[in-house]
């Protein structure tokens, strides 16, 4: 196990405030700014000199997606309603900075961005606020951080991506996570992700990252170069219950499964020798893929202590983990 100061974080302690679809944030569209490769005040000022206007909540923002139907109208080409379907560079729309979240934009939900210049030259990210969050989980990113008692960011030599592609989240941890001339180590199984995420990765500029091919759960915790990794971001398949995509309920047999594969994704990362802070991540709404798993594997570590992180965050888990 790790050393009697290692923690350990799960995001799903965050509750649904994460979703952009909770009822107590509106859905919106959102982008993340790629801090590897531009700031977050040049694409304020970029946004608008194209004509977008800046408002102060995304709660302001969340009041225009009606209005963005009304002006749009149902896509022509089979494209979601509300989209602009013709240039996909969103001019005229709003926008405001996340004040969570600093390097997180939100638009109305009916704007789309796909083709806009920002997002295809990597220095806007369409990605979910609540992917954003693991790496900024990881950082100790934001008001009341944990570990520094002057606000700072935490920044880690060698950071270690589990279950990596598409490989935002690893781009994303380059940014905020790694210190200057260190590493984000990448790992993924599939060989057609990992050429994927090997192209998504240069579009970012993501230098820092070094892509594994390999099953992580077979990955040696004293090989170099993991065996230095300090912090470790764990973020398992799962059953995709809290996106909008899947809102059925998978079954019992499945989540049993499901939560297996990520009780041994989770232990496999808290047995690397050096390592002082893990994030566990999902995308499910279930406690038997977020709580359950958290609390059986601490049980088997017990060098491990759960860590409060991001505590300036509106709303937590269930149960004796909230």
């Amino acid at each position: 196990a790790g050393p009697s100061g290692s923690t350990f974080a799960g995001n799903s302690t965050f509750g649904k405030a994460a979703s952009s679809g909770d009822a107590a944030q509106p859905r919106l569209r959102f982008a993340r700014v790629n801090l590897l490769k531009v700031g977050v005040d040049e694409i304020i000022t970029d946004l608008e000199n194209e004509g977008f206007m800046r408002l102060a909540t995304l709660q302001l923002v969340a009041a225009q997606p009606e209005q963005a139907r009304k002006r749009n109208g149902p896509a022509a080409d089979g494209g979601r309603e509300g989209e602009d379907s013709s240039s996909g560079t969103g001019k005229g729309t709003c926008f405001a900075l996340d004040t969570l979240l600093g390097d997180v934009i939100g638009f109305p939900r009916g704007t789309d961005l796909h083709a806009h210049p920002m997002v295809s030259d990597g220095r806007l990210l369409l990605q979910d606020r609540s992917s954003c969050l693991p790496a900024h989980a990881l950082a100790g990113k934001g008001i009341g951080n944990p570990t520094r008692e002057d606000g700072e960011d935490a920044r880690f030599q060698v950071v270690l991506d589990a279950c990596s592609a598409p490989g935002n989240k690893a781009a994303h941890l380059a940014a905020v996570a790694v210190q200057r001339g260190g590493m984000v180590i990448a790992v993924e199984r599939d060989a057609g992700r990992t050429a994927l995420m090997r192209t998504n990765l240069r579009r970012l500029g993501a230098s820092q990252v070094k892509v594994i091919e390999g099953d992580f759960l077979a990955l040696d915790p004293l090989a170099e170069p993991q065996s230095h990794a300090s912090a470790i971001l764990v973020d398992p398949s799962c059953s995709n219950s809290g996106t909008l995509e899947h809102p059925q309920a998978p079954g019992r047999a499945r989540l049993q499964r499901l939560s297996s594969f990520q009780e041994k994704a989770l232990s496999h990362a808290l047995s690397f020798p050096h390592v002082e802070r893990v994030v566990y991540s999902t995308c499910s709404t279930h406690e038997e893929e977020n709580e359950a798993v958290v609390a059986k594997v601490l049980k088997q570590f017990p060098g491990f202590r759960l860590e409060r992180t991001l505590p300036f965050w509106p709303s937590r888990g269930s149960g004796a983990l909230a």
